[in-house]
């Protein structure tokens, strides 16, 4: 995402070489989408980060073998073709990340043959190292940046695919990471969301077999969760983020019906602090969202993943973009690149193959 208010994505400046896929075709300056240049890996439930400079990084995630991947794809704005990044130390299947100080990029949990308990930090101009061991195993958690540069990580999934409500502070200052909490319930593909205050919105997921309507407040002065309210829909695998005006926008997962062909949502929701209230609706019900919105500092945000189109939020409304992707696509990821144009990036279809490809979707609108 473009800043730390969109989600936990921020941008980092890293070094790459190896250009492959050759320069993409231009966007252009009408609305919609258009094919964009080829990854160096097929890759999906991967995470990516977008640089100061229009750049992104995507990190990790499994390829078209069902490989968990230490890879990484940097997006080159000038060149406008992706390059081969630094290598992860450990193979990260759905890692979660974050920009920090001085444009170093925090990589935290995943899944490999076992959960991942280490976190990993990369600096401008160099690879990745070993930052941290974590207090817990953790894959499908979600993470939040902090106003004091510390970054809270909570739940997910253990192995034996049990659910923790645990929580940790982690400071990429010091390397450490303390426990915290827990939350008051276990839970998994939930969002979490620093909100202007600072304190943190933790939305949703599953705990077992039941999908979760309930959020929770975390309160960095206490390092403690309290409830909040109920969202109107209980979701999973939904996506979040912080809108221009301060209000959260959660969007789309799988609800109560855990049927996914009858379950995925269209509706979106918006927290403003203190209370939930029902959002616009999308033109398309989307599932396993993580990463696949894009918010520009305007307050419109671009959704992809879940569907085999992109759509935009403009004026309180949802909107089809003009063109497709090449299928339905889940664990896409959407990247801000300019105040008008995103970056979207692999995933999987209904048949799990993953992709090299990737798209620009346009917001511009005139010649």
């Amino acid at each position: 995402m473009a800043s730390r208010r969109d989600i936990t994505f921020g941008g980092a400046a890293l070094l790459a070489s190896g250009i492959v896929g050759g320069p993409a075709r231009a966007v252009g300056s009408h609305r919609g989408v258009s094919d964009g240049p080829l990854m160096t890996t097929p890759r999906a439930t991967h995470v990516a980060v977008a640089r100061p400079d229009g750049g992104v990084l995507c990190i990790g995630g499994f390829s078209s073998e069902g490989r968990a991947l230490a890879t990484t794809d940097l997006f080159d704005p000038r060149s406008r073709a992706f390059v081969a990044g630094p290598e992860l130390r450990r193979s990260r299947i759905q890692p979660i990340a974050v920009r920090i100080a001085d444009d170093r990029v925090l990589v935290v949990g995943g899944e490999w043959d076992r959960e991942v308990s280490t976190a990993e930090i990369c600096e401008p101009g160099s690879g990745f190292r070993h930052l941290a061991d974590l207090t817990d195993r953790r894959t499908a958690g979600a993470l939040a940046l902090l106003h004091d540069g510390r970054v809270l990580i909570c739940g997910g999934s253990r192995p034996g695919y049990r659910m923790t409500a645990s929580a940790e502070l982690l400071d990429p200052a010091t390397g450490k990471s303390v426990p915290v909490g827990p939350m008051l319930t276990e839970r998994a593909g939930h969002t979490a969301t620093t909100l202007a205050d600072g304190r943190v919105l933790v939305a949703g997921g599953g705990e077992g077999d039941e999908v979760l309507a309930s959020t929770e407040i975390f309160d960095p002065r206490s390092e403690s969760f309290s409830a909040g309210p109920d969202l109107a829909a209980a979701r999973l695998k939904h996506s979040a983020g912080r809108l221009a005006d301060g209000r959260i926008l959660i969007v789309g997962g799988q609800g109560a019906d855990t049927d996914v062909s009858r379950g995925r949502l269209a509706a979106c929701e918006l927290y403003d602090g203190q209370v939930v209230t029902v959002g616009a609706a999308m033109a398309a019900s989307r599932y396993k969202l993580e990463g696949g919105i894009a918010i520009f500092p305007d307050g419109r945000l671009i959704v992809a993943s879940g569907a085999a189109f992109a759509e935009v939020l403009a004026d309180g409304a949802f909107q089809r973009l003009d063109g497709n992707f090449d299928a339905s696509r889940e664990f896409m990821t959407a990247t801000a690149i300019s105040s008008d144009e995103a970056l979207i990036a692999g995933g999987y279809d209904q048949d799990i193959r993953t992709t090299r490809r990737t798209w620009f979707a346009s917001l511009a609108t005139s010649t």
